[in-house]
């Protein structure tokens, strides 16, 4: 509701993800994208990643063909559960909540959306941002507990189906006590690729799994990246694209 009501009045836009929390809301966002390009109003999203300095070589070499043709794709966002406010005497239902939004789905849209979202996005960034057709998932609540925890699901997996019969894969789980992993697995029809920002590593390997080119990313770059987005948002303000 706030996009569409700053695009209406003209305005350029930051949007932060969750940009909505159920497909009602999603369905407008574009809608208001569309409308935003007819105004040739600026309109960018926080996918942060793709304006990280060592990441996008390393995408570059994947779209020039590095691996070959890109066959699949695997991305997780395996992390601990998210800090949790205990309530206060004082707070209102509503005001609990709040101070708590990422354990419910009706403010936060639930741990994808809310979170992993960055993994899908990068997903669809080694797909050459072709869409699947179809997407099967499961999750469920397993360690959650506690009216902090709200009623949000601490883990995922999805299963993207293309129209030309390609598969990929994301997880994502929120659970203290476990293995953590935020990494990238292209495979292509020559060999793979694994990308992680957060190390960072970006690594090509061929197909007997040796090295054929390394990143040069720095751990600086995860904070430098939140400027580069902004950079690019007011470059196409000012030029007018």
């Amino acid at each position: 509701a706030h996009y569409k009501a700053a695009i209406a009045a003209g305005k350029h836009v930051f949007a932060e993800k969750p940009l909505a929390v159920d497909s009602a809301g999603i369905r407008s966002v574009l809608e208001t994208a569309a409308m935003a390009k007819q105004k040739n109003l600026a309109s960018l999203v926080g996918f942060c990643w793709r304006y990280n300095t060592g990441m996008v070589p390393a995408f570059n070499k994947i779209k020039d063909g590095a691996i070959g043709d890109v066959i699949s794709a695997q991305t997780t966002y395996h992390t601990s559960t998210l800090s949790r406010r205990p309530r206060q005497p004082k707070w209102s239902d509503l005001e609990f909540q709040m101070r708590n939004w990422w354990h419910f789905t009706w403010i936060s849209g639930d741990h994808i959306v809310e979170q992993a979202i960055h993994s899908v996005d990068r997903l669809a960034w080694a797909m050459n941002d072709k869409m699947p057709a179809r997407v099967n998932c499961l999750g469920g609540r397993a360690a959650r507990s506690g009216p902090e925890h709200g009623d949000v699901f601490d883990h995922f997996a999805a299963i993207y189906e293309y129209d030309d019969g390609r598969r990929t894969f994301h997880t994502c789980r929120q659970i203290d006590g476990c293995p953590s992993d935020n990494t990238d697995y292209i495979f292509g029809s020559n060999g793979s690729a694994v990308i992680n920002g957060w190390v960072p590593t970006y690594e090509i390997k061929h197909r007997d799994n040796t090295i054929a080119w390394k990143g040069e990313g720095k751990p600086e770059d995860a904070s430098t990246m939140y400027q580069n987005e902004h950079d690019e948002l007011f470059k196409s303000i000012r030029t007018g694209k």
